[in-house]
């Protein structure tokens, strides 16, 4: 997901949630999903590419942390407490 601009995106969350290695820039709420190992700069061409490289080269290396991200994921970004703090945060703006 070479993306320059991203709030939080759900695409991420979901390809986690899957299983499915992700590879996507350094911006916005995507380091909080993903290892510092996933990222790339924003508009750093060659490290897309190498990353893309090194992914498909190493492909169960990738699929073993994709699995290990997706565990930490059910405890870190569940339904139910994600719907719980947007209803906190919305709770204080009154």
């Amino acid at each position: 997901m070479p993306s320059r601009n991203e709030s939080f995106p759900y695409v991420v969350l979901e390809a986690v949630a899957a299983g499915i290695p992700v590879i996507a820039s350094d911006v916005g709420g995507i380091p909080e999903i993903l290892p510092k190992s996933s990222l790339v700069s924003v508009g750093d061409s060659a490290a897309l590419a190498a990353a893309i490289t090194a992914a498909t080269t190493g492909k169960s290396r990738v699929d073993q942390e994709a699995a290990g991200l997706r565990n930490a994921a059910k405890v870190l970004f569940n339904a139910q407490d994600m719907a719980k703090s947007v209803c906190n945060f919305y709770q204080t703006l009154n």
